[in-house]
């Protein structure tokens, strides 16, 4: 592919165009139609899945299917609603802090 940078200005590129043709509606090239062919064919490839990933989808299908207590969440949701929600810095990095530990092992 080659492109004309003849007649280049200040502003920049000047549209141009390519010297290679383009394909139109119902025009086919002999690249296209190999390319084509070669994914046509081509093999699925085997995928193998970590222990991760696996406990990671097995939690999703069981998270659908898990409760969870809706009182408490609506009591927490009204809370902050009415501006009496407080969080505790100091609780909050310890579990932060408690995630990174579990999540670097």
């Amino acid at each position: 592919m080659s492109v004309d940078i003849n007649n280049l200005g200040a502003g920049g590129v000047r549209d141009r165009q390519l010297a290679e043709p383009r394909e139109t509606a119902g025009e086919r090239t002999d690249a296209t139609a190999a390319k084509d062919a070669r994914v046509a064919t081509a093999r699925p490839t085997d995928v193998q899945l970590s222990e991760d990933a696996l406990s990671l989808a097995r939690l999703a299908e069981e998270g659908e299917q898990t409760s969870f207590d809706s009182s408490r969440v609506d009591a927490i949701r009204q809370a902050i609603a009415e501006g009496q929600y407080h969080v505790d810095p100091e609780r909050l990095a310890e579990k932060f802090l408690s995630l990174e530990s579990e999540l670097s092992n």
